[in-house]
């Protein structure tokens, strides 16, 4: 069965169905109410089994796919994939959300795997906000 033909198959279920349509309408990128945001990174290994991570979660969980562990020194490590990190593809598959999909597909790799994971980025306006404090700060406060 082709990617294409997996990704939009008949046989979701009314979850699934959702799952794709925040997929396609960006909804996956939205900000949340305290400002934080996501965004979507890719990420590389290759080199074979064992890559590294733990997976938890799924639909039959009502649980997004998360990493919930990353081995010290592990293919993982290396490629900066962090726990927390939420899995939106493998191996250019979009994933329906269940975890034995994403098993699977991940025990189907054998030599190389393509991981799209969407990542929280904790309060991007006060990072792009930030002005270090001025060198003549300490002068200032020092003349009173």
């Amino acid at each position: 069965m082709d990617a294409e033909g997996y990704k939009h198959g008949p046989h979701f279920t009314e979850a699934e169905s959702l799952w794709h349509e925040m997929q396609k309408s960006g909804d996956l990128e939205q900000r949340s109410r305290d400002g934080d945001a996501w965004k979507l990174v890719d990420v590389f290994l290759s080199g074979g089994a064992p890559w590294g991570f733990t997976l938890r979660g799924g639909l039959e969980h009502r649980e997004p796919l998360l990493i919930t562990k990353v081995e010290e020194d592990s293919k993982a490590a290396a490629v900066s994939l962090q726990v927390g990190d939420e899995l939106v593809n493998i191996n250019e598959i979009p994933l329906s959300g269940f975890r034995q999909e994403a098993i699977c597909l991940v025990k189907g790799s054998h030599r190389t795997l393509s991981l799209v994971v969407k990542r929280l980025v904790t309060n991007p306006r006060a990072l792009s906000s930030y002005t270090p404090p001025s060198p003549h700060y300490g002068n200032i406060s020092n003349n009173k």
